[in-house]
């Protein structure tokens, strides 16, 4: 039996996955790193080599909460291939995305196709493996859920030619403008972004030093191939500021975000998102300017904290959104305004934030709305005896 797969306009004939010899399953549930939102198990692993690209098709792919958040939002999908322990490369595939909850918490995605350039050849000598890998969006950063590894199996693909349509009279008189080609091949890493996601990792496995490495390495990368100062180091900077947070180094988080918010300032959201690459979750100015106000007010630092909050609240404006997530950000905002003006004084600003939180709060998510409504809980009181 076969089927056919069209990858970046090539073609792929492909045998069936018996014929191949499929590879082993891969999972992280009960095996390698432990899962800790989305439960990820994978099977029927098949690759293909064409002109040095590897093709690997999967035959299904289940992911499932770990029931530790209510809900986990996931934003991306990838497969990295290595061989004798080193990585070949990876590829991700960013339209798929969703929310697993109590309600909904497992998904089945079957026939996934990744093409990872530059690995077929190395890969048809053997010994490559392969391993899933899940970008779960969480609050302040993102986390990287990985599989174990299982061996795949490559054979050399055939290539059928693609089958032309008969022209019309008129269409061979006056050819006509060629279309635009089609590729469903997922966006391939960057070594810096490939760099900002290990690291991540080593985070999440408390691997400070290897993190630390990484992202320096991350950085010289990103600026040798955009320039000092440019988007790209913003997400660098944040990420440095998480392993900071992590290390308990508070004036080094300080002066990463710090860095991460002037970097963003200076250029368009739209040319920030074509460059900051897609590890480490969103990033835009209104994340970091309220993270820092977050630091700022676990710091008690209450003065900063409030500056930093109202401009969050007025970035929102500035930057493209659905409108459910703009609302998400500007209670949060709200939220911040509310409790920074309080501690200073300003009661004109916390009343009009209080009104504005309390109008929100309603089109939030459920864990959302449970995390500000203890903000309303407490600050009303605070509010009514003008005493914060």
């Amino acid at each position: 039996m076969t089927r056919s797969i069209i990858c970046g306009g090539i073609l792929f004939v492909v045998l069936s996955i018996s014929a191949l010899g499929a590879g082993e399953d891969v999972s992280n549930v009960g095996r390698g790193t432990p899962a800790q939102y989305v439960k990820v198990t994978g099977l029927g692993f098949a690759g293909l080599e064409r002109d040095g690209e590897l093709g690997v098709r999967i035959a299904e792919i289940r992911l499932e909460t770990t029931g530790k958040l209510p809900a986990v939002r996931y934003s991306a999908l990838g497969i990295a291939v290595y061989r004798q322990g080193k990585i070949l490369n990876a590829a991700w595939n960013h339209e798929v995305g969703g929310e697993l909850t109590t309600s909904t918490p497992s998904r089945t995605l079957n026939w996934q196709v990744f093409v990872v350039p530059g690995a077929g050849k190395a890969c048809l000598e053997g010994g490559c493996e392969v391993r899933l890998q899940v970008r779960v969006e969480l609050e302040r950063d993102a986390h990287a859920e990985h599989t174990d590894f299982a061996a795949l199996p490559v054979a050399t693909a055939k290539v059928a030619p693609q089958p032309v349509p008969p022209q019309s009279k008129a269409a061979k008189a006056k050819p006509a403008r060629p279309a635009p080609p089609r590729s469903t091949v997922p966006r391939t890493l960057q070594g810096w972004e490939y760099r900002v996601l290990l690291a991540t990792t080593a985070m999440s496995q408390q691997r400070y030093d290897d993190a630390g490495r990484l992202l320096n390495e991350a950085l010289s990368f990103v600026e040798k191939a955009q320039g000092v100062g440019r988007p790209g180091t913003a997400r660098v900077r944040y990420q440095m500021h998480i392993l900071h947070e992590r290390r308990k180094d508070p004036a080094q988080q300080e002066q990463a975000l710090l860095d991460a918010l002037a970097i963003l300032e200076n250029y368009p959201d739209a040319e920030v998102q074509k460059a900051i690459g897609t590890q480490g979750g969103a990033l835009d100015k209104e994340i970091v300017a309220r993270r820092l106000a977050d630091f700022y007010w676990d710091q008690r630092r209450y003065d900063r904290a409030y500056v930093y909050y109202d401009r969050a609240y007025r970035y929102v404006a500035q930057i493209p959104l659905p409108d459910t997530e703009r609302n998400r950000r500007l209670a949060r905002n709200s939220a911040g305004r509310m409790a920074g003006a309080c501690t200073q004084q300003n009661w004109a600003v916390a009343d009009q934030a209080m009104k504005e939180l309390k109008e929100r709060i309603v089109k939030v998510d459920a864990e959302t709305r449970r995390q500000l409504e203890y903000w309303v809980r407490t600050g009303e009181p605070r509010l009514a005896a003008r005493k914060c």
